[in-house]
């Protein structure tokens, strides 16, 4: 049995009936108001008494949401981040997405150090911080 639900976009989700998820970008065009986008348009979501699955919120993100329509308003009942997706999926999916616009590709020896290196830090972290106020 498949354990991920059906996605909805944007598009349809006016015309859904009950709960439905999205996966869209969670957007604040305008202080208070918050919208969820995807490539077939964009609703307004009211996220105030969304629960939250683990992760870091912020606008301009990707997430899923589960809720459903109440009028013009998506009242999002959770708020999950998408499933981590591997490194190799990721790159046999889009080959050229780890090689800079700026250059050539890599050579044979360049990808072989770069992976050598990739090895080496698989406990590094990145963390993102944005509008910090001190």
């Amino acid at each position: 049995a498949n354990s991920r639900p059906d996605l909805t976009r944007i598009s349809g989700v006016r015309r859904a009936e009950g709960e439905v998820c999205m996966l869209a970008l969670l957007t604040q065009p305008h202080e208070g108001t918050f919208y969820l986008e995807d490539p077939t348009g964009r609703v307004e979501v009211d996220i105030t008494g969304a629960e939250a699955s683990m992760g870091l919120f912020t606008e301009n993100c990707i997430i899923i949401a589960e809720g459903l329509m109440k009028g013009d308003v998506f009242v999002a009942s959770c708020l999950a981040m998408p499933p981590a997706e591997d490194r190799e999926v990721t790159c046999a999916r889009f080959p050229a997405i780890a090689v800079p616009t700026n250059r050539k590709p890599y050579t044979p020896e360049e990808l072989a150090e770069l992976q050598r290196d990739e090895q080496q830090q698989l406990d590094t972290q990145i963390v993102v911080l944005s509008d910090v106020w001190l």
